[in-house]
């Protein structure tokens, strides 16, 4: 039977991830997309580096003046450990790796949760395992933060409260419990608050049945446990990074209480994954993802008639005695504890919001703010739920009864959850970075550090994804980062460094990335006006000695919030189609006018200059998988610019103009595309940016 759950979850992980992203080297991990570069820098950051205490803190994520623990990286340091002990930290992905065994021990949890229980049919473990397997809220963090998606944790953690209400504390139980601990803070911190709430039920379940040295057992286990948690802390580096975000950041993800019950990303209630998120669901706050409560059909099938089976059971006359609730009176009251933590201060019934009880303050708010995605907690009280309907169902008589309604109620949750498989997946492929292509492999960034600025608390939207994804950069090249993204941001300054804003010494191999676009931030760029050893790439410039090697970047020329002020705006939502647009684009529409076909072009007068700088304010992006599209921009048959640019203003340094007479300049679109229909009328346009502005720099005359 565990053989056949091993099987189906390797399986399952191959359909869902993919057992190619076990390799470090797959297209994937290249360039992750999201919250997975900032897990994949910690760990490359850790094992580049040398063996020290504490074993988890580098100083090539923030420099030598903020060492930082990778626990606060998502990378889950015990694993990155190990594979570096190992040599596998750059042959196996550290992520896909967690992810498979997870997936491994997901059910194999489940099968000792429900033996805990009393289960003893094969066949009624083999569906309870199957069914953890597409329970809701674990498959929603394979989206990301794949550190939490160590639910099989949690249910270990159930499973251990369990054994001991039922059959006392021993050495084994002990050792297990403190081994927990151990783990979970080497995993992720959020699991310790569920492990602990079962860690305080088993202890006190045991001291209420008054069993044998039930006291000094009871003192023995907290000390193990506690000790084995600081233990690691400390082996790890915990604390001293970061803001807590206090008490106020509590509320933000607040619960729904008739979040198990309501139907996301629910496939049988059509709700359908749109490349975003799920069409037609209940969007409160963070609902939806950081407080996924909702426990699936298949599961619901079987709570419900577990329900029925204990109504009817009450109506005969049965109830739990005195020894039922020693028993497990301090489990039920732990769950309880979590329901009412993980609904938080603002709970919602439906979309109508219930109370807001205020939040706490001073450092008890600074606490209780390190664990503001407390929906979280309902994670274990949802496989508590699970194993409670699988145990009742077990009973039912005939036992064909039972196995048929495990056997329905899977297909259900398959059913159900075919859309929430359908996004994970998709979560898993390439995706276009926020830079060019040549950095990742050109060796005159190999093993470099790099100085971002502004660091990264100090920007946002698409420049912190930017900086996000160069900092992974750095470190999979072996270098190091000033700007390293953590869960908890720094307090740190905004000022461009004095340092920053000159040539690189000789010998100085410093990478000094500059990230936004001059338009939005002039002042930023005016700061490098000085250096003569900048290029420009797609989100900014990047300065340093050796770059003039890297193909594709252009050297850059500095252009003033002065000069930026006296350049005319071509204005392109004012309802008509100006001179300077020729073939190429389509007629004018409210907020913007559309490219039409592979290559749109533009007919500019460069006042009299031959170099210049065009910018567009692209405010759309034709039909694509990532919201980017390829461009090319060409002056007399020669490219001047060949990248991938995305919402927002893209800039373009260009070379070459003929003075007095007027420039016209070539946006290829390689990718442009037609658009879905729109209420069933197709539309024959060839999609690929809607701008909105065009402004012409000279630069000189």
């Amino acid at each position: 039977m565990l053989a056949v759950l091993v099987l189906a979850a390797v399986v399952l992980f191959h359909i869902v991830i993919g057992l190619p992203l076990l390799s470090a080297d797959h297209d994937y991990w290249l360039e992750p997309g999201g919250d997975m570069a900032t897990m994949m820098a910690g760990h490359y950051a850790i094992i580049d580096q040398t063996w020290h205490f504490p074993l988890g803190v580098t100083t090539a994520l923030r420099g030598e003046a903020v060492p930082t623990s990778i626990v606060y990286t998502d990378s889950l340091p015990w694993l990155t450990l190990i594979m570096k002990a190992l040599g596998l930290g750059r042959v196996l992905n550290p992520l896909a790796l967690f992810l498979l065994i997870a997936y491994v021990a997901q059910p194999l949890a489940m099968v000792a949760l429900l033996r805990a229980c009393g289960v003893t049919r094969l066949s009624s473990l083999l569906l309870g395992g199957l069914l953890s397997l597409f329970f809701p809220a674990w498959l929603s963090r394979q989206l990301g933060h794949i550190a939490l998606a160590g639910h099989f944790l949690l249910i270990l953690g159930a499973t251990w409260t369990v054994l001991v209400a039922r059959f006392g504390l021993t050495r084994r139980r002990i050792i297990e419990i403190a081994m927990l601990g151990l783990v979970v803070t080497g995993t992720h911190p959020y699991h310790l608050v569920p492990v602990a709430a079962c860690l305080g039920a088993g202890l006190l379940s045991e001291l209420l049945q008054r069993r044998a040295k039930a006291w000094t057992n009871a003192a023995v286990t907290a000390v193990a446990f506690v000790a084995a948690v600081a233990f690691a802390a400390w082996a790890l580096g915990y604390g001293g990074v970061g803001m807590s975000g206090g008490g106020v950041s509590l509320g933000s993800f607040s619960m729904n209480v008739l979040g198990p019950l309501w139907p996301q990303a629910s496939a049988l209630a059509g709700q359908t994954w749109n490349g975003v998120w799920f069409t037609g669901t209940l969007e409160v706050l963070g609902q939806p993802f950081e407080g996924y409560n909702y426990l699936g059909a298949g599961v619901l099938l079987i709570v419900f008639a577990a329900g029925v089976q204990v109504v009817i059971g009450l109506v005969r006359g049965w109830k739990p005695d005195a020894a039922a609730w020693r028993r497990f009176g301090p489990l039920i009251a732990a769950l309880v504890v979590l329901i009412v933590y993980a609904i938080g201060p603002r709970p919602y019934f439906g979309p109508f919001l219930m109370f807001d009880v205020g939040r706490p303050t001073g450092l008890f708010g600074d606490i209780v703010g390190l664990f503001r995605c407390h929906g979280r907690f309902f994670w274990i009280v949802g496989y508590a739920i699970l194993a409670f309907g699988v145990v009742q169902v077990d009973r039912l008589q005939p036992g064909r009864l039972g196995i048929g309604l495990l056997i329905l109620a899977l297909a259900l949750q398959v059913a159900d959850m075919s859309q929430m498989i359908r996004a994970v997946r998709g979560v898993y492929v390439r995706t276009t970075p926020f830079y060019d292509a040549v950095l990742r492999t050109d060796p005159a960034l190999e093993g470099r550090p790099w100085r971002f600025q502004p660091v990264i608390e100090c920007s946002s939207n698409v420049d912190a994804w930017a900086t996000m994804q160069l900092s992974h950069l750095a470190l999979r090249r072996h270098g190091v980062s000033n700007s390293g993204p953590v869960a908890r941001p720094l307090v740190v300054s905004c000022e461009v460094e004095s340092a920053a804003k000159v040539d690189a010494a000789p010998g100085d191999r410093t990478i000094t990335a500059v990230i936004g676009d001059p338009v939005e931030k002039p002042a930023l760029f005016e700061a490098f006006g000085q250096r003569s050893d900048c290029y420009r790439f797609v989100r900014g410039l990047l300065c340093g000695r050796g770059l003039e090697t890297v193909r594709g970047l252009q050297p850059y020329v500095a252009v003033s919030a002065k000069q930026l002020a006296a350049a005319p705006v071509i204005y392109l939502n004012k309802g008509v189609k100006p001179p300077e647009l020729g073939p190429g684009w389509g007629l004018p529409e409210q907020f913007a006018i559309w490219s039409d076909g592979k290559a749109a072009w533009l007919i500019l007068d460069t006042q009299g200059a031959r170099d210049f700088v065009l910018l567009l304010n692209v405010i759309a992006i034709g039909p694509s998988k990532d919201d980017t599209q390829a461009i090319e921009v060409v002056l007399d048959g020669k490219v001047q610019r060949r990248t991938r640019i995305t919402r927002g203003v893209f800039s373009v340094q260009i070379g070459g103009a003929t003075p007095g007479k007027p420039t016209r300049v070539e946006l290829r679109l390689p990718e442009a595309a037609a658009p879905p229909p729109f209420h069933g009328v197709p539309d024959p346009r060839l999609l690929g940016i809607g701008v909105n502005e065009i402004r012409v720099v000279p630069l000189n005359s």
